[in-house]
C-alpha cells in the first residue's frame, strides 16, 4: 500500500502548483500499477485544509468528494494509541517536520507503508532510519 502525503494531493488537485504535472503523472502510474493507496484522517483534514486556503471552497469540496469515494484510497482512522505514539515521534524528531508529517512517518513504519511525497523533509525522515 502507498501512503500519500499532502504534498501530492495538493499537487494533483491544484493545477497552479509547481509539482502539478509530476503529480498528474505519479497518478496514472498508480493506475497503470493499480496501486493501493491509503491516506490517514489526519492526511485528509490537512489536505482539504491546504487546498481551502490556497484555492477556494469548491476545489477544497471536489477533493473531498474524490478522496472518499475513490475506491483504490482507503482512509485509515488514528486512534487514541496511534496518537499518543504520534506525540512521540514529534517529540523525538531532529527536524521541523509538522504533527501530521510525524503521523505520516508513525503510519509507514507501524505498517510499513511506501510514501508517495514531494516534501523533502518528510522523505529524508522516512527512508534514512
Amino acid at each position: 500500500m502507498l501512503l500519500l502525503d499532502t504534498s501530492l494531493l495538493i499537487a494533483f488537485f491544484n493545477d497552479k502548483d509547481v509539482f502539478h504535472s509530476k503529480a498528474v503523472e505519479k497518478f496514472k502510474e498508480f493506475e497503470k500499477q493499480r496501486r493501493n493507496l491509503a491516506i490517514s484522517n489526519y492526511i485528509l483534514n490537512e489536505a482539504i485544509t491546504v487546498m481551502l486556503r490556497r484555492r477556494n471552497l469548491q476545489m477544497s469540496k471536489q477533493m473531498l468528494k474524490f478522496l472518499l469515494n475513490y475506491d483504490k484510497v482507503e482512509v485509515f482512522h488514528v486512534d487514541e494509541k496511534g496518537f499518543f505514539d504520534i506525540i512521540e515521534v514529534f517529540n523525538n524528531q531532529k527536524d521541523t517536520l509538522s504533527f501530521v508529517d510525524c503521523s505520516i512517518v508513525w503510519m509507514a513504519k507501524k505498517h510499513g507503508f511506501a510514501v508517495a511525497t514531494f516534501d523533502k523533509n518528510l522523505e529524508k525522515e522516512i527512508y534514512t532510519k
